[in-house]
Parts: structure tokens; sequence; C-alpha cells
């Protein structure tokens, strides 16, 4: 009977994980929502390791290396290894969400029990896996559900082991490392419970006779867990720009004024989408019940020393979120584990009668799994129960900044016929842009479920060559302009009273009436009168006008030089100067000037990569990394350039143009009198 009453919450736990575990998976087989900013960026990287694996292990460890570029990307190796396994599969990728809350309801269990009886810890995993936070991350492909699996397991070893086993400091250094390479803020959440326990264990070895060798082998194996944590971390920080570019982006992220909230807000807002209302008002009377019991001396050292660590990490987690700018919800994940704990914690505190407690612990459970069914599957005849930024019953919780993306919702059944933009602007860009490596797309609308990181991830599946930017930073004018234009139309109301940038409402219109050298050559009709304009750079559209007067030299007809004259290939019809080899690189020319004054110097040349060039007049420099992208390298992608006014003289003077390495495919220069 003792065996069975032990087994019992084991079981207990088995069915409630697989449960929600199915209910999950099936979650993610209906779903049709595109994933959203960052998943999208996530699932990129995934999918890049998994085209490595098909290659060799050098090759997916080369993707590894290079994927996501300034965020920590080891969520992308276990998608990408089943993304592989599976043949290319988007629901492989997204299923390993589900695999790392399985290790999650595992993993807490085995954390609470350092805290709890069997019985009140299954009871916590209940609570911790129901979660609307917990919940809404599995369903996203985020990496937060998996910093804070790697927080429980971290947590539970130094809980269990201290400092004393080489082999276990081994295993922990493995998992700061791989910690830190999910997320940046991994070893600021660890540091405090780390080095708390660090004391704690030394404290107890004051009055030991051989604490000098315990000290010292305490000290040897917290070197250790540092230097295997470098080693891992350093597989991916340790290349290129990675490290500058990932501190880089998270200081920015932080400080970033667009993401800020009203913190009371904020922390409404966190209350709801963490634990729950319900869940937070339980904790709450856990914590008091807790208090009372230390105050009183009814919980064994061992206990406190646990129930400190778990609440140090939950400290920490709300320091930090409450001193960032940044307020998305999601960040505060590390801080749902202790209160789970507390809140199994307070039936069996309050209540003499243990089955009295068991049956009001296992109530909340009950609510806390109807409300996971709701915000999953909108089971509830009523969708919402809220006050502001606090709610009580919702299907919408958000992840994000409260006023940005509603990404944490049912099923969602709408249409959104990107892949048909997408197919249609790549078979186009091959038949249009043959030579240009990647031809770019800038988006006039950003959204949650219309962005460039997913049309960036289309592109990574489907093989297209195709690269999509957002419209910051965007010309529409000369050679710098984009390839393609996406251009959405009534996309709003997919995200009414959240996050919508539209950047060029009327572009549709200006294209249309010819004020931009745009043509459209595609109309894509979506869900509620939604529709996808895709417009084509006229790469023929008039910026430059010659005048009778303008001084116009053919570049192949230099007076010197060392580059070769191309009339065949990249010059066909026109003649284009350009280098075979890369080395450094002139031509000159001498030309006579009928009137000495200022001329603008322009010139003409076509390149689809950064290939700078120099020009000085007369010995002196005039213009210096003069190096556009203009599309391509055939005579259509020639672009004219205006590149200096400088001083001439009447009659001879000598123009030099000269790289240190390769040329562009330069056509004629131009010099204007002004």
């Amino acid at each position: 009977m003792k065996s069975t009453a032990n087994t019992r919450p084991i079981i207990w736990l088995c069915i409630i994980i697989f449960t929600l575990g199915c209910l999950h998976t099936a979650y993610l087989a209906l779903s049709q929502a595109p994933p959203s900013w960052d998943e999208a960026h996530y699932l990129q990287g995934a999918f890049e390791i998994a085209k490595g694996l098909d290659v060799s292990m050098r090759a997916a460890c080369r993707a590894y290396r290079h994927a996501l570029s300034f965020k920590p990307p080891f969520v992308c190796i276990p998608a990408g290894f089943m993304i592989w396994i599976s043949g290319g599969e988007l629901f492989a990728g997204m299923f390993t969400m589900v695999l790392v809350f399985l290790c999650l309801g595992f993993a807490a269990y085995s954390l609470f029990r350092n805290i709890l009886e069997p019985v009140p810890s299954v009871i916590a995993v209940s609570f911790l896996l129901t979660m609307p936070m917990v919940t809404g991350l599995t369903h996203r492909f985020y990496t937060e559900n998996l910093l804070l699996t790697l927080c429980v397991l971290t947590l539970d070893i130094l809980l269990r082991h201290r400092f004393l086993s080489a082999g276990v400091s081994v295993g922990i250094g493995i998992l700061f490392g791989i910690g830190f390479l999910t997320k940046l803020t991994f070893l600021p959440l660890m540091a405090l419970p780390f080095f708390y326990l660090i004391m704690i264990e030394c404290k107890k070895r004051v009055g030991d006779p051989d604490r000098s060798g315990i000290y010292r082998k305490i000290f040897v194996n917290t070197g250790m867990i540092v230097i295997i944590a470098a080693l891992v971390s350093f597989t991916w920080y340790g290349s290129g720009k990675n490290a500058s570019m990932t501190f880089h982006h998270a200081a920015a992220a932080s400080k970033s004024r667009a993401c800020w909230y009203p913190l009371i807000d904020s922390v409404m807002a966190n209350i709801s989408s963490g634990p729950s209302v319900v869940i937070f008002l339980l904790s709450v009377t856990g914590f008091i019940a807790l208090i009372r019991r230390i105050w009183n001396r009814q919980i064994e050292k061992k206990r406190l020393e646990a129930w400190i660590t778990i609440l140090l990490i939950a400290g920490v987690t709300l320091l930090i979120t409450t001193i960032s700018t940044n307020k998305a919800t999601r960040f505060t994940i590390t801080w749902l584990a202790a209160v789970a704990a507390l809140a199994a914690y307070a039936p069996f505190a309050w209540f003499e009668h243990q089955r009295a407690a068991l049956w009001i612990a296992s109530a909340f459970a009950a609510l806390l799994f109807v409300m996971t069914l709701h915000n999953s599957f909108d089971i509830l005849p009523f969708k919402e129960i809220k006050m502001g930024n606090l709610t009580l019953l919702d299907n919408r919780y958000p992840l994000n900044v409260p006023n940005w993306f509603d990404d944490n919702h049912p099923v969602d059944r709408n249409h959104y016929p990107w892949e048909r933009a997408a197919d249609l602007i790549a078979d186009d860009a091959r038949q249009q842009f043959p030579d240009v490596a990647t031809p770019v797309v800038r988006l006039t609308v950003n959204s949650l479920i219309f962005c460039h990181d997913y049309f960036n991830l289309l592109s990574t599946i489907r093989n297209h060559p195709m690269f999509y930017l957002w419209w910051y930073g965007t010309t529409l004018e000369g050679a710098s302009g984009p390839h393609y234009i996406l251009h959405g139309v009534n996309l709003h109301q997919f995200h009414q009273e959240t996050k919508f940038e539209e950047f060029y409402p009327d572009f549709h219109l200006k294209a249309g009436a010819g004020e931009i050298p745009y043509e459209q050559i595609g109309l894509i009709q979506g869900s509620g009168n939604s529709r996808l304009h895709i417009y084509r750079k006229i790469i023929s559209f008039p910026d430059f006008k010659q005048l009778d007067t303008d001084i116009i030299q053919e570049a192949e007809a230099y007076t010197r030089g060392n580059v070769v004259k191309d009339i065949h290939n990249f010059g066909q019809g026109i003649g284009v100067i350009t280098t075979p080899h890369e080395k450094k690189s002139f031509a000159e020319y001498d030309l006579h000037i009928p009137q000495k004054g200022r001329y603008l110097l322009e010139i003409r040349y076509a390149s689809d990569q950064l290939r700078p060039i120099m020009i000085r007049i007369n010995g002196k420099e005039v213009a210096s990394n003069i190096q556009k992208i203009t599309g391509g390298w055939h005579p259509r992608f020639q672009a004219w350039e205006r590149i200096a006014l400088t001083d001439l003289n009447e009659g001879k003077n000598t123009i030099r143009i000269e790289s240190e390495s390769l040329f562009p495919h330069l056509d004629k220069f131009l010099l204007r009198k002004m």
C-alpha cells in the first residue's frame, strides 16, 4: 500500500503532463496563424541548421554559428534537428516547443520536491503548466519556455548536489553555457542563487576541521563551472561579431522607448498574462503562510535554503523587468516557478486536514485547466473578464508589450495569402533579375502577421532568393531603391487596439499615378477585403536628363589604365570597364575642358555588391568610397550617381578612377558646367 501511495503522485504527474502535451500538439496541428516577428527569426535559424545537416555536420555547425546574428541561437538547434528529421516540415520545428513543455513539467516536479511533498509538488506542476504565459509560449516559437526549463533544471541540480562533485560541476557548467546560448539574461538570473548556495555551503563548513580542503574543492569546482560554461558558450559567441551584436541589441532593446508601458499597467498585465490573477492571489496567501512558518521556525533548514533559492530567482526577475524599459510580458517567465510553488503550498499550509487541502488545490488546478482550454480553443461562451490590464479570463493574453501584438490567441482561421505573394515575387525575380544574388523586398506595413521576418522564413523554407526588410530607411529613387515593394491594404482590421505600423498607406495610389518608379505585377485578395499589392522597380524610370552642353566620356576610352574593356557580356551594347582579378586598378582620362569653372561630376555604373572606388582630378581627391549597389551587373542595371562638385581648369584636366580591388561595371561619366 505504501509503495502504491508513493507512485500515485508520479502517475498523476505523467497523466497531467502528457494530457496537456497532447492538447498543445492538437493546437499546433490546427493553428493556421503564421509565426510572428521573433518566432519567424528563430525558425529561420532552425531551417538553416536543418539545411546544413542535409550537407554535413560541418555545414550544420557553420549554419549554427551564423544563425540569428544578434540573438543567442540554442533554441534553433533542437528545432533544426526535428525539421531535418521530418524532411523540412514547419510543424516539426514548432513541435519542439511541446517537447520543451514536457521537459519543463518533469524538471519542475524535481525542483518542487526540494520544498514540497509529492502531492503538493504535482499540484504545483499543474499550476505552472496551465499558466497563461506557459500555455501561450508553447503555442508560439519563442525562447522563454526553454529559458525557464533550463533555470528550473539548473536550480534543482544546484540544490541537490551543490559544489562538491566534479562530475556534477561539469554538468552545471554545460547547463550554464547552454543557458547563456539561450538568452543573455540567464546569467544575471542565476548569479544570485548561485552565489547564495556557495555562501551557504561555505558557512556549513566553518567548524569543520577539514574546511580548508572543502573550500578548495568548492573553489575548484566553481572555477570548473565557469570554464565549462565559457567553452560551451564560446561555440557561438566566439564567432565573428555575434557577441558584440548580441550585447548591442540587448542594450538597445532594454532601453527602447517603443517597448515602454506604464509600470502599474505593466504589473497588472504581467500578473494576468503570467500566473493568472487567481493563482497569483493564491500564491500571496502561500507566501504569507511561508513567512509565518519561517518566523515560527517550523521549516527545516534544507527546505528553507531551497525556498530562498527559488524566491531569489523570482526576485531578480521582477527587479530586471521593473528597471528595464522593455515591458514585454514574456520576459517575466522565470518568476512563475516560485509563484506555482507558493500557490500549491498555500492550501496545505493553511488547512490542517490534508484531504480538504487537496480538494481545494485540485479545484484550483481544474479551474486553471479550463482556462487553458479556453485560452487555446475558445471553449467558453464568454470570452473575457477584465478591468483594464487586469484580466481574470481571456484567450488573448499578451506575450509582448501589452499594447503591441495580440499573439497568444485561439486557433486562427483567417486566411493569410502570404505564401502566394512570396512565390509570385520569387518567380518574377528569377526572370527579371537573374544575375542578382539576393533581390530586396521592402514592406510598407509592419505588424505581428505581416513582417519581414516571416517572409524571410518563407524564403528559407522555399529556397527563394529574396531578402525582405521593413520600411525603415527605404529610398525609392535611384539605384538604392528596393527591387520589389510589398504593400498591404486593409490589414489594420486584424490588429484592433494593438501595435500596427503603416508607413506608406497611399503607395498604391502614387504608384498607379506614375509618381513612383514602381509597376504593379500582382494583386492578391485576402480575408476581410484585405489586399496585397506587389510592385517591381521600373529599371528604366527616368532619373537622368542629358544636356547639350554636358561633356560625356565613355569609360572604355581611357588614356591610361590596367582595367579591362567589356563590350560583349556585361557591356553588350554600351561598353564598360571592369577588372577580372582582385588587384589595385585604375583608369585615367586626359580631357580638354573648353571653359574654366565649377562642374558637376556624375558617373554611370552597375554593381550587385560593394566595390568602392575613388576619383582624383588633377591629383586631388574629390570623392572616395563610391560603392552603391544598383541591383545587378548587366546593362539594364546601369544607373547614374552624382559624385561631387569640382573646379576644372581650361584646357587639359586629368581624371583618375581607382580601386584597391575590383571595379564596378563603369559605363561612362559626365561633367556638367554649373
